[in-house]
Protein backbone atom coordinates (compact mmCIF):
# COMPACT_ATOMS: atom_id res chain seq x y z
CA UNK A 1 0.00 0.00 0.00
CA UNK A 2 2.58 2.54 0.59
CA UNK A 3 4.71 1.27 -2.23
CA UNK A 4 1.23 2.69 -4.01
CA UNK A 5 0.92 5.99 -2.33
CA UNK A 6 4.33 6.54 -3.17
CA UNK A 7 6.45 6.24 -0.08
CA UNK A 8 9.54 3.79 0.52
CA UNK A 9 9.00 1.64 3.78
CA UNK A 10 11.59 -0.45 5.66
CA UNK A 11 10.05 -2.85 8.05
CA UNK A 12 10.80 -4.01 11.84
CA UNK A 13 9.19 -7.07 13.26
CA UNK A 14 8.94 -6.31 17.06
CA UNK A 15 9.39 -2.88 19.02
CA UNK A 16 13.44 -3.57 19.96
CA UNK A 17 13.80 -3.65 16.57
CA UNK A 18 12.08 -0.40 15.64
CA UNK A 19 14.26 1.32 18.16
CA UNK A 20 16.81 0.30 16.74
CA UNK A 21 15.83 1.18 13.21
CA UNK A 22 15.45 4.70 14.47
CA UNK A 23 18.70 5.02 15.92
CA UNK A 24 20.46 4.31 12.75
CA UNK A 25 18.24 6.86 10.70
CA UNK A 26 15.70 9.31 11.06
CA UNK A 27 12.42 8.40 9.95
CA UNK A 28 9.29 10.70 8.82
CA UNK A 29 6.66 8.23 10.05
CA UNK A 30 6.25 5.40 12.13
CA UNK A 31 3.45 3.01 11.67
CA UNK A 32 3.69 1.22 14.85
CA UNK A 33 2.04 -1.80 15.47
CA UNK A 34 0.26 -2.00 19.40
CA UNK A 35 0.48 -5.96 19.64
CA UNK A 36 4.33 -6.48 18.80
CA UNK A 37 6.84 -9.13 21.00
CA UNK A 38 9.18 -8.20 22.41
CA UNK A 39 8.29 -4.63 23.17
CA UNK A 40 4.93 -3.44 22.04
CA UNK A 41 3.93 -0.26 20.30
CA UNK A 42 3.14 1.72 23.32
CA UNK A 43 6.29 0.87 25.02
CA UNK A 44 8.53 1.83 22.09
CA UNK A 45 6.57 4.92 21.42
CA UNK A 46 6.83 5.98 25.04
CA UNK A 47 11.26 5.14 24.59
CA UNK A 48 10.95 7.26 21.21
CA UNK A 49 9.04 10.55 23.42
CA UNK A 50 11.42 10.03 26.57
CA UNK A 51 14.91 9.63 24.60
CA UNK A 52 14.52 11.67 21.49
CA UNK A 53 14.72 15.32 20.80
CA UNK A 54 11.82 16.52 19.71
CA UNK A 55 13.12 17.89 16.29
CA UNK A 56 13.83 14.48 15.48
CA UNK A 57 10.80 12.65 16.51
CA UNK A 58 9.18 10.89 13.84
CA UNK A 59 5.11 11.36 13.57
CA UNK A 60 3.83 7.41 15.23
CA UNK A 61 0.74 6.39 13.60
CA UNK A 62 -0.57 3.51 15.58
CA UNK A 63 -2.10 0.51 14.17
CA UNK A 64 -5.17 -1.27 16.28
CA UNK A 65 -7.72 -3.84 15.79
CA UNK A 66 -9.33 -2.19 18.88
CA UNK A 67 -11.73 1.13 17.90
CA UNK A 68 -12.74 1.63 21.26
CA UNK A 69 -12.09 5.05 22.86
CA UNK A 70 -10.52 3.86 25.45
CA UNK A 71 -7.88 2.26 23.41
CA UNK A 72 -7.37 5.10 21.19
CA UNK A 73 -6.24 7.39 24.21
CA UNK A 74 -4.37 5.39 25.30
CA UNK A 75 -2.44 5.70 22.20
CA UNK A 76 -2.54 9.17 22.41
CA UNK A 77 -1.17 9.11 26.40
CA UNK A 78 1.54 6.77 25.06
CA UNK A 79 2.45 9.72 22.50
CA UNK A 80 1.59 8.87 19.28
CA UNK A 81 -0.59 11.13 16.55
CA UNK A 82 -2.99 9.47 15.19
CA UNK A 83 -4.25 5.82 15.06
CA UNK A 84 -5.90 3.94 11.87
CA UNK A 85 -7.96 0.36 12.54
CA UNK A 86 -6.76 -3.17 11.28
CA UNK A 87 -7.45 -4.61 8.77
CA UNK A 88 -5.65 -0.89 7.02
CA UNK A 89 -7.39 0.18 3.86
CA UNK A 90 -5.91 2.60 1.34
CA UNK A 91 -8.16 4.98 2.11
CA UNK A 92 -7.76 5.31 6.16
CA UNK A 93 -3.77 5.15 5.30
CA UNK A 94 -3.94 8.09 2.77
CA UNK A 95 -5.87 9.97 5.52
CA UNK A 96 -3.47 9.54 8.52
CA UNK A 97 -0.10 10.36 6.61
CA UNK A 98 -2.10 13.44 5.04
CA UNK A 99 -2.44 14.41 9.30
CA UNK A 100 1.45 14.04 8.96
CA UNK A 101 2.00 16.31 5.86
CA UNK A 102 -0.56 18.88 6.56
CA UNK A 103 1.59 19.06 10.60
CA UNK A 104 5.10 19.81 8.45
CA UNK A 105 3.12 21.89 5.79
CA UNK A 106 1.79 24.29 9.04
CA UNK A 107 5.14 24.14 11.02
CA UNK A 108 3.92 22.46 13.64
CA UNK A 109 6.68 20.28 14.65
CA UNK A 110 5.85 17.45 17.18
CA UNK A 111 6.76 18.21 20.89
CA UNK A 112 6.40 16.17 24.27
CA UNK A 113 6.50 17.10 27.09
CA UNK A 114 9.38 14.01 27.50
CA UNK A 115 11.88 15.49 26.07
CA UNK A 116 14.27 18.44 26.32
CA UNK A 117 12.17 21.56 24.58
CA UNK A 118 12.67 25.78 24.51
CA UNK A 119 10.39 27.63 26.53
CA UNK A 120 7.70 29.13 24.11
CA UNK A 121 6.54 32.08 26.00
CA UNK A 122 7.51 34.63 23.49
CA UNK A 123 4.34 35.28 21.47
CA UNK A 124 1.78 32.98 23.59
CA UNK A 125 -0.01 36.05 24.55
CA UNK A 126 -0.80 36.54 21.38
CA UNK A 127 -2.21 33.03 21.00
CA UNK A 128 -6.14 34.19 21.53
CA UNK A 129 -9.10 34.97 19.27
CA UNK A 130 -10.02 38.46 18.69
CA UNK A 131 -13.37 37.46 16.49
CA UNK A 132 -15.76 39.03 19.06
CA UNK A 133 -18.71 38.32 17.11
CA UNK A 134 -21.26 35.94 18.70
CA UNK A 135 -21.96 34.53 15.14
CA UNK A 136 -18.90 32.10 13.88
CA UNK A 137 -17.51 32.71 10.68
CA UNK A 138 -16.06 30.43 8.33
CA UNK A 139 -12.31 31.95 8.84
CA UNK A 140 -11.87 30.19 11.80
CA UNK A 141 -11.14 27.57 9.23
CA UNK A 142 -7.78 27.95 7.30
CA UNK A 143 -8.55 27.63 3.48
CA UNK A 144 -5.57 26.58 2.29
CA UNK A 145 -5.54 23.33 4.77
CA UNK A 146 -8.80 22.87 3.13
CA UNK A 147 -7.28 23.02 -0.35
CA UNK A 148 -4.26 21.16 0.41
CA UNK A 149 -6.77 18.23 1.61
CA UNK A 150 -8.65 18.35 -1.69
CA UNK A 151 -5.41 17.94 -3.78
CA UNK A 152 -4.28 14.99 -1.99
CA UNK A 153 -7.41 13.57 -1.72
CA UNK A 154 -7.98 13.79 -5.46
CA UNK A 155 -10.75 11.93 -6.37
CA UNK A 156 -11.72 10.33 -3.05
CA UNK A 157 -11.10 14.06 -1.79
CA UNK A 158 -14.80 15.21 -0.76
CA UNK A 159 -15.16 11.46 1.62
CA UNK A 160 -11.35 12.13 2.93
CA UNK A 161 -12.36 15.51 3.73
CA UNK A 162 -16.08 14.72 5.40
CA UNK A 163 -14.22 11.71 7.66
CA UNK A 164 -11.38 13.78 8.70
CA UNK A 165 -13.69 16.45 10.02
CA UNK A 166 -16.52 13.80 11.02
CA UNK A 167 -13.89 12.55 12.84
CA UNK A 168 -12.13 15.56 14.59
CA UNK A 169 -15.78 16.41 15.74
CA UNK A 170 -16.40 13.65 17.84
CA UNK A 171 -12.85 13.34 19.48
CA UNK A 172 -11.81 16.76 19.90
CA UNK A 173 -14.73 16.84 22.90
CA UNK A 174 -13.41 14.06 24.91
CA UNK A 175 -9.79 16.09 24.18
CA UNK A 176 -11.33 19.02 25.56
CA UNK A 177 -12.62 17.00 28.75
CA UNK A 178 -9.73 15.61 29.31
CA UNK A 179 -7.49 19.13 29.39
CA UNK A 180 -10.00 20.75 31.84
CA UNK A 181 -9.99 17.75 34.28
CA UNK A 182 -6.50 17.51 34.32
CA UNK A 183 -5.89 21.52 34.68
CA UNK A 184 -7.91 21.25 37.47
CA UNK A 185 -5.65 17.97 38.81
CA UNK A 186 -2.68 20.10 38.11
CA UNK A 187 -2.01 16.93 35.93
CA UNK A 188 1.10 18.61 34.02
CA UNK A 189 1.78 15.57 32.10
CA UNK A 190 -2.13 14.76 30.77
CA UNK A 191 -2.76 18.07 30.42
CA UNK A 192 0.28 19.33 27.72
CA UNK A 193 -0.15 15.55 26.06
CA UNK A 194 -3.66 16.21 25.85
CA UNK A 195 -3.32 19.85 24.33
CA UNK A 196 -0.42 18.57 21.66
CA UNK A 197 -2.92 15.83 20.51
CA UNK A 198 -6.22 18.78 20.31
CA UNK A 199 -3.56 21.05 18.59
CA UNK A 200 -2.26 18.52 16.01
CA UNK A 201 -5.86 17.42 15.30
CA UNK A 202 -6.81 20.78 14.97
CA UNK A 203 -4.77 22.22 12.82
CA UNK A 204 -5.21 18.95 10.80
CA UNK A 205 -8.66 19.93 9.36
CA UNK A 206 -7.96 23.46 9.73
CA UNK A 207 -8.40 25.03 12.82
CA UNK A 208 -5.25 26.67 13.15
CA UNK A 209 -6.18 29.87 15.45
CA UNK A 210 -7.68 27.17 18.03
CA UNK A 211 -4.18 24.94 17.39
CA UNK A 212 -2.49 28.05 18.39
CA UNK A 213 -4.74 28.19 21.79
CA UNK A 214 -3.49 24.68 22.34
CA UNK A 215 -0.10 25.26 22.22
CA UNK A 216 -0.14 28.40 24.35
CA UNK A 217 -1.47 25.79 27.58
CA UNK A 218 0.61 23.26 26.45
CA UNK A 219 3.33 25.76 26.36
CA UNK A 220 2.24 27.17 30.03
CA UNK A 221 1.47 23.94 31.77
CA UNK A 222 4.82 23.45 33.59
CA UNK A 223 3.88 26.89 35.49
CA UNK A 224 0.70 25.09 37.05
CA UNK A 225 -1.05 28.24 37.05
CA UNK A 226 -4.84 27.31 37.64
CA UNK A 227 -6.54 30.79 36.49
CA UNK A 228 -4.36 30.83 33.92
CA UNK A 229 -5.24 27.58 32.61
CA UNK A 230 -9.07 27.80 33.37
CA UNK A 231 -8.50 31.02 31.14
CA UNK A 232 -7.00 29.25 28.38
CA UNK A 233 -9.66 26.48 28.49
CA UNK A 234 -12.43 29.12 27.79
CA UNK A 235 -11.01 30.33 25.08
CA UNK A 236 -10.77 26.80 23.89
CA UNK A 237 -14.37 26.26 24.22
CA UNK A 238 -15.73 29.10 22.69
CA UNK A 239 -13.30 28.59 19.92
CA UNK A 240 -14.05 25.00 18.97
CA UNK A 241 -17.86 25.96 19.33
CA UNK A 242 -16.90 28.51 16.27
CA UNK A 243 -14.87 26.01 14.22
CA UNK A 244 -17.55 23.11 15.26
CA UNK A 245 -20.08 25.32 13.58
CA UNK A 246 -18.14 26.26 10.36
CA UNK A 247 -16.74 22.70 10.09
CA UNK A 248 -20.18 21.38 9.95
CA UNK A 249 -20.78 24.14 7.62
CA UNK A 250 -17.81 23.22 5.68
CA UNK A 251 -19.29 19.70 5.27
CA UNK A 252 -22.51 21.10 3.66
CA UNK A 253 -20.78 22.11 0.39
CA UNK A 254 -18.09 19.89 -0.38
Amino acid sequence: MLEVLGYRADVACNGLEAIAALRRQPYDVLLMDIQMPEMDGLEATRLIRREWLSQTQPWIIAMTAHARASDREECFQAGMNSYISKPIDMTALRQALCECYLINQTNEAPSYSGTSQDNKESGADQAIFVENSSEPKFDVIDREIIAGLREIGGDDAKEMIQELIQVYLEDAPVRLKTIEGAANLNDVRTLKQAAHALRSTSVTVGATQLGKLCEAIESRADKQDLQSNLLLIFQINQGFSRVEYALKNLMGTL
